[in-house]
């Protein structure tokens, strides 16, 4: 998945689900990061090769 220029904002809600969204394709950018907002839970399973930061605002994010 290409940023394409910009920063990659994913909102999660929390629900009953264990893993609330699971991302298993690679995030690429070569100077753009991820925000990860909303109380749930975020699962990123691909090879990610973005290069700015990586920022939660709330909830859990966990990376295999």
């Amino acid at each position: 998945m290409a940023l394409g220029g910009a920063t990659g904002i994913f909102t999660v809600n929390d629900s009953t689900a264990t893993d609330d969204l699971t991302v298993s394709s690679a995030i690429t950018d070569s100077t753009h990061g991820v925000t990860k907002a909303g109380a749930g839970t975020l699962v990123l399973t691909g090879a990610s090769t973005f290069a700015g930061a990586y920022t939660t605002g709330a909830g859990v994010t966990i990376v295999k």
